[in-house]
């Protein structure tokens, strides 16, 4: 699932909701994740010289879910990375020597903002592409999320005008 929402909506906050009430769950940031941190990577152990796989956020979270926030913020290669994980439910490995493939089963939550900063009504082509056309598409990750969730902030200036001072009374 894609949350695509304003700034300021609360996407996070859901993310982390989450992490803390599944019995599985890893949360991650776009911003800071790489392929390998949410996927696999081969270590060498400086004692024996010997190679191990360590599981990344997908393998980890297997039989759960892994929340990812900031997806919009990835990069290509790094989104791309999480596809197999995502149609296959598997990580293919094939580096110094070890070639497996580890189980991710797991359900992929992700938070993004709209690709102009704001969510653009006037994007609405037609009653399921909005969410779409706001999301950054350049590798089309938002092919690979079935259900994309739109959630917008609603701005009355009026709202504005009776919540102000109520919110300066309630922080004195």
């Amino acid at each position: 699932m894609l949350l695509i929402g304003d700034p300021s909506v609360a996407k996070s906050q859901f993310l982390k909701f989450v992490e803390r009430t599944a019995q599985i769950a890893i949360y991650t940031s776009g911003k800071g994740s790489s392929a390998a941190g949410l996927t696999a990577s081969i270590i060498k152990d400086p004692n024996s010289g010997e190679f191990a796989i360590e599981g990344g956020a997908m393998v980890l979270a297997d039989g759960g879910v892994v929340c990812i926030d900031e997806f919009d913020k990835m990069n290509s290669y790094d989104r791309v990375a999480i596809h197999e994980a995502m149609e296959q439910q598997t990580i293919s490995i094939a580096k110094a020597g070890i070639t497996t493939v580890l189980n991710s089963r797991t359900s992929v939550l992700a938070a993004a903002n709209p690709i102009f900063g704001r969510y653009n009504d006037s994007l609405n082509i037609g009653t399921h592409q909005a969410s779409s056309n706001n999301a950054r598409r350049p590798d089309r990750p938002t092919d690979h999320h079935p259900l994309q969730v739109r959630l917008h902030f609603y701005r009355e200036r009026h709202q504005d005008r009776t919540a102000r001072p109520h919110h300066g009374q309630s922080h004195h």
